[in-house]
Parts: structure tokens; C-alpha cells; sequence
């Protein structure tokens, strides 16, 4: 019975501090990178260019929306089983925002670099 209730604790806890986020695999179908003015860049839907950012979401931070002066140079349409939607990304400081009402949930990309390349294409 001790076991059952720490598990039943334990997904509690991770479903309050992740939101809508996932705490699964993310499974990306493509990623279109879109400027400031909306003008699309490119269409990300390669596997290994896919898995990549994959990670790269997996291991960001998810952090207080009021911690970051952000000033977004990009945004992200994402098709995925999970992190479905629009995103405004800051590409000098690596903070993610969902785009929506509240702007969360807000992450903090740790590899800014390795995002920086798969959405620039350098």
C-alpha cells in the first residue's frame, strides 16, 4: 500500500511541475522555424535533424515566465506528440515560451548551441 500511494505521489509531482508538458518521449513529426515577421526559414522534418531537438527539449528547464526579459527572434511551429503548437524562441539566451495566453510554460534550453545550428542550418 506504501508503494502504491509514493507512486500515486510521485506522478502528482511531475504532472504539477511539467503542466502541459510531457514526461514521455517527445516524438517531433517537423518543426517549421519561422523570423520575427513570420516569414518561414525552413521545415525541419529529417529524422536525425528531429531526434536532435528532441533531446534538446528533453533536457531544458522548465522555468518562472517573470525570471526572463526574452526577446524572441524566432518562432517554432511544432508538430509533436506533446509539445504540439506555436513557440517563441530567444536564440541568444535559449529561452523557449509557449505562445498563448500566459506565455507558459517557459523553458530554458541548455544546449543553446546545438539549437542554434539545427534551426539556422549553420
Amino acid at each position: 500500500m506504501k508503494l502504491i500511494i509514493r507512486i500515486f505521489l510521485v506522478a502528482c509531482i511531475a504532472i504539477s511541475c511539467n503542466k502541459e508538458l510531457c514526461i514521455k518521449t517527445i516524438d517531433l513529426s517537423e518543426v517549421v522555424v519561422l523570423d520575427a515577421n513570420f516569414n518561414e526559414l525552413k521545415a525541419i522534418n529529417d529524422s536525425i535533424s528531429l531526434a536532435s531537438i528532441s533531446l534538446i527539449l528533453q533536457q531544458a528547464q522548465v522555468i518562472d515566465p517573470m525570471a526572463t526579459e526574452a526577446s524572441y527572434d524566432y518562432k517554432l511551429d511544432i508538430k509533436s506528440n506533446c509539445y504540439e503548437g506555436r513557440w517563441l524562441y530567444d536564440a541568444q539566451i535559449g529561452i523557449l515560451a509557449k505562445l498563448n495566453y500566459q506565455s507558459e510554460p517557459v523553458l530554458k534550453i541548455n544546449n543553446v548551441e546545438a539549437l542554434k545550428k539545427l534551426i539556422k542550418g549553420i
